[in-house]
């Protein structure tokens, strides 16, 4: 009904009688209507303002945190490979970590298939080993 009446398609006395209510009270309505209308719009904007600064105000910080940790490993990632030599830089890897074998062997400037290049010589060399002793014990 309040529609109607805001289209101003038919009079108010042709609303009165189809829907059977008093001239003051669709007048009424529809002025409470048109008072409350521009006040619905200006709060979504409001909102969406409110949101986007909410946004802003949480991710800038993030970002910075970002960008300061990326400098600490680029940081350590410089000073660590022209420190230690390629062995001991091979020792720091550790497979039980949550970081990948490819990651830590990004960081400590390492090719990671010389990682496991060096693991299967080292296994040759203990299984070289194990079959030395057994021999050693045969004897």
């Amino acid at each position: 009904m309040v529609i109607e009446a805001l289209r101003e398609r038919k009079t108010l006395s042709e609303l009165c009688k189809e829907f059977e209510l008093h001239l003051n009270q669709i007048s009424d309505w529809k002025k409470q209507v048109l008072g409350v209308l521009p006040s619905i719009f200006e709060k979504e904007n409001a909102t969406k303002k409110i949101q986007e600064t909410d946004i802003e105000e949480i991710t800038a910080p993030l970002y910075q945190k970002i960008g300061h940790l990326k400098l600490k490993v680029d940081y350590l990632k410089k000073n660590l490979v022209a420190q230690n030599d390629r062995l001991a830089r091979f020792k720091m890897v550790d497979a039980s970590t949550k970081m990948s074998i490819q990651r830590q062997c990004e960081l400590l400037g390492l090719a990671r298939s010389s990682y496991y290049n060096g693991m299967q010589s080292r296994r040759e060399s203990l299984e070289n080993l194990a079959s030395c002793l057994r021999w050693i014990n045969c004897i």
